[in-house]
């Protein structure tokens, strides 16, 4: 007889941190598995589902849909390339996060591949190296496994037993819910599918176009298709035991009708590749992909008609029928949408991004009256919660410059200079694109503005831009960019490491840096005496004499790459923007000395940044989306900002979080009235309740402290710190990933 589960607590450990004593007298292994993972949601339900960003535009989010699965019209969930999972409750009207994976350093998410749900309690999900497990329905997941292999997808059979497949990586089955693996003898291929329509029959795809078939669970696996050498069955579907079918790219199927034992092949009406395929019976068939394109046939394959989902949309990557008439879909750059009438007519269920689209420059005007633009123009007025994408009549904006909340000014490289003086409400020409070529420009009040010409100088108006006068040349090297910390004093740099400086609000200038080949990209200052530049090879200019001398700082990024964006909010808190084949964002709560990656829920290239106050900050991609972060882009360390001054203790979130090797803590100690100084003790726990090491042990005056912890040679895994002053104890959760 199972007798259950006996639990012990210890007086010294954190509430909520118990040492488990499993007793078991009859049961077996799979009830121990069961326990296992009970015990990993109560620990993990929270540490993936929260970020310190949030998506501005497009709305729902601007990540491009891998994979999805829906139960029903109503719930249904979407797996996108940064690692997120998304869960709606309303057939896709609202969604919210329920997975956000840790991802690697750089705070970047690996792409989430498949999501397969066994029943309506029990499904998983596989990113390109970790497994994870819902038990209830799919409100919170937690991590199961990292896989050795670049995954394909993954096909489970019960709760237990389920199988994946990886490029250049071999087949592997599970039967204890995905905590073990076992590799399968199929053969050396690139396995691209995986499906099962019971327990014992399943298929795989392969190189080739190569479909494998087994009967026996995997025990045993025969090729039973084999097509051409350039090119693979690239998906599965089934609509019941007998009816499946397998897209080849290049508007090419293959179908079967009796369980998998024979396939044939047949074509579409275009050569467009299908990324993904759906029944509604075994004669209506759908198949959707490039440039939003879909196939129907009503006649089980025979025949094809074509249409589109709607005009100039990104490609479909996956579909869903969700009952008899419903079908959903979901692509690139947060495409979706949804027909309730088998594709005749659908409905946008996200805002539309176009392929193409780009951000150069976000700004606010005041608080909640902000904009973006590049060759795309879009307005807030809510904060940056929502905006709208307005029609314009100047492509390629460079730059918005706003002198206060209902003056402002548009930089066009091929329109030229508008202005506006009801913030934003209507914009007039005040200076056309000819015959000086204006990039980029900075006004110090209504009349006096600088810009950058693309010819090399630098040009000045007093007139509010109307006329313009060149005062200085870079050379035959363009300028990058110029930026005014006060009405005097102003900087413009070159791609070529020139940076020059004024003193006399743009009327002379003079070299005060050369870098030689190092490009400068931006600048930004903290206060009047220090600012920083971003420039290539990893490195920040740092001047302390309100940039009379310049240094270079080399940060210890994990790649080699230029920093292209930087912005303070205030004297110690900042963002910059980093990249090279990728852009990431990094932020810094000690005025630059240090710097963290912040994992801000997209792979987007990175192209603009702007700060509204010293914790909101915007970010612009190339895909025209924009993220914002209420937090300076940390979890938990800002949304007590205002408890920080209050009078009590206050135990914050560590960040990093999760973290590899070190992670900050902070807390608070108030003033009291029996003593100034309180007996401080902050100590590390493992998952077991096991101390690990004591961080604090002192009296402590009455003030906000923060300390590091090194977690050296310990393994992945949870753990807690805890913060005892007198009667006052909290613990917290953190997460270490090797």
């Amino acid at each position: 007889m199972y007798f259950g589960t006996v639990f012990f607590y210890e007086k010294n450990l954190p509430l909520f941190i118990l040492k488990y004593y499993i007793a078991f007298i009859y049961g077996g292994y799979m009830k121990k598995v069961l326990l296992l993972e009970i015990i990993l949601l109560l620990y993990f339900s929270n540490c993936f589902s929260q970020s310190a960003w949030q998506w501005s535009y497009p709305k729902p989010q601007g990540n491009s849909t891998y994979c999805s699965w829906f139960f029903n019209s109503n719930t249904g969930f979407i797996g996108t390339t940064s690692g997120t999972i998304m869960k709606t409750t309303n057939g896709g009207i609202n969604w919210k996060y329920v997975l956000i994976s840790p991802g690697n350093p750089l705070g970047i998410g690996n792409t989430v591949v498949d999501i397969d749900f066994i029943n309506s309690l029990t499904g998983f999900a596989i990113n390109t190296k970790e497994l994870y497990k819902t038990i209830n329905g799919g409100e919170n997941w937690f991590y199961v496994d990292t896989l050795n292999y670049y995954t394909g997808r993954i096909s489970f059979i019960n709760s237990y037993s389920g199988f994946f497949v990886g490029f250049y990586g071999p087949v592997s089955k599970t039967t204890d819910g995905g905590h073990s693996w076992i590799n399968l003898n199929v053969g050396s291929s690139v396995f691209v599918d995986v499906k099962f329509i019971n327990e014992n029959t399943g298929f795989i795809s392969s190189d080739s176009q190569r479909v494998y078939r087994t009967t026996n669970s995997g025990v045993n696996w025969q090729i039973i298709y084999s097509g051409y050498s350039n090119g693979f069955v690239d998906y599965f579907t089934f609509y019941n035991q007998n009816n499946g079918l397998g897209i080849i790219y290049g508007g090419k199927f293959i179908k079967t009708t009796n369980a998998g034992q024979n396939w044939v092949q047949g074509s579409m009406s275009s050569t467009y590749n299908m990324y993904s395929a759906v029944y509604k019976d075994s004669l209506n068939i759908f198949m959707f992909g490039e440039n939003g394109l879909f196939h129907k046939t009503t006649n089980g394959g025979l025949n094809w008609t074509t249409n589109y989902v709607w005009a100039d949309i990104p490609t479909i990557q996956t579909t869903q029928v969700i009952n008899c008439n419903d079908i959903f879909v979901a692509g690139r750059w947060g495409f979706i949408a949804k027909s309730t009438n088998l594709g005749n007519n659908w409905t946008l269920l996200s805002q539309l991004v176009n392929e193409g689209e780009y951000l150069n420059t976000i700004a606010f005007a005041s608080q909640q009256i902000g904009f973006a633009g590049g060759n795309l123009f879009l307005k807030t007025t809510d904060g940056g919660v929502n905006w709208e994408k307005l029609s314009h009549p100047w492509p390629g904006i460079r730059n918005f410059n706003f002198i206060n909340s209902n003056t402002g000014f548009i930089a066009s490289i091929s329109s030229g200079v508008y202005k506006t003086t009801n913030s934003g409400t209507n914009w007039q020409q005040i200076y056309p694109y000819y015959p000086l070529y204006i990039s980029y420009i900075s006004f110090l009040n209504e009349n006096t503005g600088l810009a950058t010409l693309v010819d090399g100088f630098i040009a000045r108006t007093t007139n509010g831009g109307f006329n313009w006068t060149k005062v200085d040349s870079a050379g035959t090297i363009f300028y990058s960019g110029i930026y005014f910390k006060d009405a005097n004093t102003g900087f413009a740099f070159t791609q070529n490491g020139i940076l020059k400086r004024t003193s006399n609000a743009g009327i002379n200038w003079q070299n005060v840096y050369t870098s030689g080949l190092l490009s400068l990209n931006s600048i930004c200052f903290k206060n009047n005496s220090t600012g920083f530049i971003g420039c290539e090879n990893n490195t920040l200019l740092k001047t302390t004499n309100g940039g009379l001398n310049w240094s270079p700082v080399i940060l210890p990024l994990l790649f080699n790459s230029s920093i292209y964006q930087i912005c303070f909010g205030n004297q110690n808190t900042g963002l910059l923007i980093h990249g090279s084949n990728i852009s990431r964002i990094m932020t810094t709560t000690d005025g630059g000395n240090n710097w963290i990656y912040s994992s801000c829920l997209t792979e987007n290239n990175l192209t603009a940044l702007c700060s509204v106050d010293s914790a909101k900050y915007f970010i612009g991609s190339y895909n025209g989306s924009i993220l914002y972060t209420i937090t300076a882009g940390i979890v938990g360390i800002y949304s007590a900002v205002n408890e920080i001054t209050t009078e009590k203790f206050l135990l914050l979130q560590n960040y990093p979080n999760p973290f590899n090797p070190s992670t900050n803590i902070r807390y608070r100690v108030p003033s009291g009235s029996i003593t100034n100084n309180r007996f401080v003790l902050l100590k590390i726990y493992d998952v077991t309740g096991k101390e690990i090491t004591t961080l604090v042990n002192e009296k402590q005056s009455p003030g906000t402290y923060e300390i590091k912890f090194e977690a050296g040679d310990l393994p992945s895994g949870v753990y807690f710190y805890k913060l005892a002053v007198g009667d006052y104890s909290e613990a917290k959760k953190m997460i270490l990933i090797k």
